[in-house]
């Protein structure tokens, strides 16, 4: 069984110790485009393992991993997936779901994921725009 991580390491030789101790165990990393953010699923297959970060994964790759029939490491945070409860529940009633991180980071990404409709905000300055906009109908 061959494992692969989804935590990406920014360069050749991963600097950070969790990835650093992951290429060192000669765990592969999924291979992440710089521009589009895509990751590169054309070499996970059925008897491989994938360990998802704390971070999280957004829910269509999970879906396709589990349709691979791929194993799963699930290594998630339990904060993050409270929210995504959270965010879950949000969708069901038809809420918009405002999320606050960066809209490139992977935990807002995987967040947002489970969403219909939502703003993802960075900053005070951002959620104080959004609050003026749903109080003062965008005046």
């Amino acid at each position: 069984m061959r494992a692969l991580s989804l935590l990406r390491p920014r360069a050749p030789r991963p600097r950070s110790p969790p990835a650093r101790s992951l290429a060192d165990a000669n765990i592969e990393f999924v291979v992440q485009d710089g521009e589009t953010m895509e990751k590169d699923w054309s070499k996970v297959g059925k008897d491989d393992l994938v360990i998802l970060p704390a971070f999280g994964a957004k829910l269509d790759e999970m879906q396709m991993l589990d349709a691979k029939g791929v194993t799963i490491v699930d290594t998630t945070c339990p904060w993050v997936s409270k929210v995504w409860g959270v965010v879950d529940k949000h969708k069901a009633r038809g809420m918009t779901s405002v999320i606050h991180g960066k809209y490139a980071h992977e935990e807002a990404i995987a967040t947002a994921s489970f969403a219909d409709v939502f703003l993802i905000v960075k900053n005070e300055k951002e959620a104080t725009f959004v609050c003026d906009y749903v109080v003062n109908g965008g005046t």
